[in-house]
């Protein structure tokens, strides 16, 4: 496409700017199909080069004695909006607001209430990508009472699905980055079902889909529709109902590949030849992600063999597209360390031993826990117990008031439990392991709850306390036999076990 173009795209630019004189909302529409044949042909700067134009054409139009004001002033909200998307798409988010703020205000002098709400969106979206929580909190409120729920009264009945959709889907978004998963999980009767949030989602994904197309450029619906099933799968792995989350999954991972294959990429195909299209590497983030999800789950089931397998599928994609996912890179590292971990093929020589920060206050709940425990790894390698047990303990106090992932409050309390135990506290180490079994086994997290176990039986037999022993082996023992089943299982082909171990570092 990029060969096409170079004959083609400044030609239509010529007669934009000559032949039409006058038919201002025709230039308009041209400038506007110009910049998106720019972005697919993977030239950016002259996208927004085109949008410039577009909009500075539309402002001088709207201002002589025009028949077409009202459309032309339409033209400039589009306009404002996608120049601010093309900046927030490069990381520059603090033109991209003063983009924002610029197309606002001529939205509330002109009175056009849909083009300010899909501006007040926007504003919500940039704030969260800003790691903004002030702005972020304070736009959800002043949208809530306009978009919650059966609002929307006064915009056409036939697009106010759109606007619901992305803002619930954002609201969502930004709960699961706060920790409230748990919140996010249960109905009204604090009983865990499939999780209310995500039913709504997809009704307005279904009411948007039956309706007008959306009144503002933002991501397809398919596209949308991978994004509700991956959060569908979260919040359903966190209530419990793993069979569910897993068939999210699936429908997520086919979606995705659906999606992949009407835009040219296949299993074969390498980055080289879609690096330029936006569309093919936000697919590709979220097919990622999907099965990195599928993968943590089998995980923590104990189905070591098929999360290998999970984990060189995800290796192999990232090696297909190492640029357009190389943000990810980290997450697969993270995966492989767990299964190494898991399959007790963890190299201490490789261990990390870096210095130890404070997380960053803008952190994410689930980031801020999951570093605290990571560096409590670290102090436990170095022999720092004293360091250790307090990490550890900031990070229970953490993950106890925001998370609802029991993997990592289970991990916390069986570090923390024998630290406890080494300095006499076995009441409060004994209690800490319970609870971690209890979660483990709410879940049918057999790794967790088999490890749980065995450090109990170890804790007994340290007391003295052989009834207690005499209950605890037998379960301890039942658990880790499937363990080390599943073990073996995953190692019994050595190439794809070294090739998985492989993806670590």
């Amino acid at each position: 496409m990029a060969l096409v173009s170079q004959p083609l795209l400044p030609e239509a630019e010529h007669h934009l700017s000559r032949d039409l004189l006058g038919n201002s909302c025709l230039k308009a529409e041209i400038s506007s199909q110009l910049a998106k044949a720019f972005t697919a042909t993977g030239e950016p700067q002259q996208s927004f080069k085109e949008l410039t134009r577009g909009l500075a054409s539309c402002e001088a139009a709207a201002k002589g004695p025009t028949s077409s004001r009202p459309e032309l002033l339409q033209w400039c909200c589009y306009f404002h909006q996608q120049r601010s998307n093309a900046l927030m798409a490069e990381g520059n988010l603090t033109d991209s607001a003063a983009v924002l703020a610029e197309g606002r205000k001529l939205a509330e002098a002109e009175n056009l209430p849909q083009q300010l709400l899909q501006f007040r969106l926007m504003e919500l979206q940039l704030s969260m990508l800003a790691w903004d929580r002030a702005v972020t909190e304070r736009t959800l409120s002043e949208l809530h009472p306009l978009l919650e729920g059966d609002a929307g009264a006064g915009l056409p009945a036939d697009t106010v699905h759109h606007y619901q959709l992305h803002y619930t889907l954002l609201k969502v978004l930004y709960g699961v980055r706060m920790g409230k998963c748990m919140r996010l999980t249960v109905d009204a009767n604090n009983k865990t079902v499939e999780p209310p949030v995500v039913i709504r989602l997809r009704l307005l994904l279904r009411q948007a889909s039956s309706g007008a197309p959306s009144p503002f450029a933002w991501v397809p619906l398919s596209t949308l529709g991978i994004v509700v099933e991956l959060l569908g799968a979260l919040l359903q792995r966190l209530g419990g109902r793993l069979s569910f989350a897993k068939e999210c999954l699936s429908k997520g991972d086919q979606a995705a590949g659906e999606e992949l294959a009407s835009l040219g990429v296949h299993s074969d195909t390498r980055e080289a030849a879609h690096a330029d299209l936006p569309a093919v590497h936000l697919l590709l983030v979220l097919q990622f992600m999907v099965r990195e999800c599928r993968t943590q789950i089998q995980l923590a089931q104990g189905d070591l063999e098929e999360a290998r397998d999970g984990l060189l599928s995800l290796a192999e994609l990232q090696s297909r597209f190492p640029q357009l996912l190389r943000g990810l890179l980290p997450s697969l590292h993270a995966l492989a360390g767990q299964y190494a971990l898991n399959t007790r093929s963890f190299d201490p020589g490789q261990s990390p031993s870096g210095t130890w920060r404070e997380p960053d206050k803008d952190l994410g709940a689930q980031e801020s826990v999951v570093l605290l425990l990571s560096s409590a790894a670290v102090c436990l390698r170095l022999n720092d117990s004293d360091g250790a047990k307090a990490k550890l303990s900031q990070a229970l106090r953490r993950a106890h008031n925001t998370l609802g992932c029991h993997q990592i409050i289970c991990s916390v309390l069986n570090c923390l439990a024998p630290l406890h135990g080494a300095t006499g506290d076995s009441n409060g180490a004994s209690k800490m392991i319970s609870s971690s079994i209890s979660l483990a086994d709410m879940y049918g997290d057999n790794y967790t709850g088999g490890a749980a176990r065995r450090a109990l039986t170890i804790l007994y037999e340290k007391l003295g306390n052989d009834a207690e022993c005499q209950d605890t082996r037998p379960k301890a023992m039942q658990k880790l036999v499937k363990v080390e089943s599943a073990v073996a299982a995953a190692k019994s082909d050595v190439g794809r076990h070294k090739a998985a171990l492989g993806s670590c570092f």
